[in-house]
């Protein structure tokens, strides 16, 4: 009797699955009850990486099977309210936005509201393998952090130009060190995530050699979709005892987002993300690509805008005194030089209404409205 054994379109098809999650610090709990989020200089890991990697690790050998950035790090910006689930889902410019009456996913504006009162963060689901503990599925780290973002897709995008694909090629994923400033000239040290490869001059030719076959290989290869749950609900983080009160500085060593966190928070990723802003430009100074395209570029000397962070913070300051959408329209005017000045005028107590009436209001500052007195 005639028979078949394969379905060809399922048969080449091949998946990898979740092994497991590694996490970038743990939950404290106070003796009164109350849990908040701790960063870790190393690794949490689960216990058949331990006995690899030791309990503590800094490093990891990794490797990605798929040479697709969308599928081993996806970003977005992410709501959950108090539910365990994703409720609203961004890029920056548009979002999907559960309706709790129609249990229907609706098209909105992003950024909103939600990113201004940082109840929606930034969120990354990397995805690896991890080929000295075990080759056949993958491990998710969650992070929110800009600059361990920044740091691995530009890793993964320069192997790409230079290799033709970042698959399949040996890197090692680590936690650096990283001291950050708050406006109020406050340092506190963060351990972001950095990648990279594990290449020398003698194995480049043979990798190059090698993409076609890889990324041939890569195509028939599925991964899980990345467990996405509200980092509140997640059911295996560690969770450490402490007699210790939740300060504001333990709370905002949550690398990974997952703290809802004060003002001093949003000065941090300000100053965060005019570092990062900075050490692009001094990269770019040598490169004549980036040269070629500063110079095409009519715009580039004039004030940047306002960041979104720094949007975020005079949102915060001002607490909903007037309208919405006035409040937008001055904010959209306002460049980083300004804002940082009406930042500091309105810590000092100023009122925001001369800015209504006027955007490009100069406002004193502290030490002039001090001696002023």
């Amino acid at each position: 009797m005639p028979t078949f054994t394969r379905i060809p379109s399922i048969s080449k098809l091949r998946r990898l699955p979740r092994l497991g999650k590694i996490r970038l610090g743990v939950k404290v709990q106070t003796t009164s009850g109350k849990t908040y989020p701790k960063e870790t200089p190393y690794f949490i890991v689960p216990p058949e990486v331990a006995l690899v990697y030791g309990e503590q690790p800094t490093a990891l050998d990794v490797l990605f099977p798929i040479n697709d950035l969308d599928i081993v790090i996806p970003v977005a910006y992410k709501w959950y309210g108090a539910a365990k689930h994703l409720r609203c889902v961004g890029n920056g410019q548009q979002a999907y936005r559960l309706n709790d009456a129609t249990k229907q996913w609706e098209v909105r504006p992003c950024p909103c509201e939600k990113l201004d009162n940082k109840e929606c963060n930034r969120r990354a689901h990397l995805q690896v393998i991890l080929p000295k503990v075990n080759p056949g599925g993958v491990y998710q780290i969650d992070t929110g952090n800009l600059n361990s973002i920044i740091a691995i897709e530009s890793t993964l995008q320069f192997l790409n130009t230079q290799i033709g694909r970042f698959a399949m090629i040996p890197m090692i994923l680590e936690r650096v060190p990283h001291s950050t400033r708050r406006l109020s000239g406050e340092t506190s040290t963060h351990y972001p995530l950095t990648i990279r490869a594990q290449i020398d001059p003698a194995s480049l030719e043979a990798l190059h050699k090698e993409t076609p076959k890889i990324l041939e290989q890569a195509k028939s290869w599925r991964m899980a979709e990345p467990e996405d749950i509200n980092p509140v609900y997640d059911p295996g983080a560690v969770v450490v005892t402490s007699a210790e009160p939740v300060s504001e500085a333990t709370n905002s060593d949550a690398e990974d987002g997952e703290s809802n966190p004060e003002l001093t928070d949003l000065e941090t990723e300000i100053v965060e993300e005019e570092e990062v802003e900075a050490e692009n430009r001094n990269q770019g100074n040598g490169n004549p690509v980036n040269q070629r395209a500063s110079e095409a570029t009519p715009q580039a000397n004039q004030p940047k805008p306002a960041t979104e962070r720094q949007k975020a913070y005079i949102r915060r300051l001002i607490n909903g005194r007037f309208p919405e959408e006035t409040l937008r329209e001055h904010l959209n005017l306002l460049n980083r030089e300004e804002a940082s000045a009406l930042i500091e005028a309105l810590k000092c107590g100023h009122d925001a209404s001369a800015w209504l009436n006027d955007p490009r209001n100069t406002h004193p500052s502290c030490a002039e409205s001090s001696a002023a007195l």
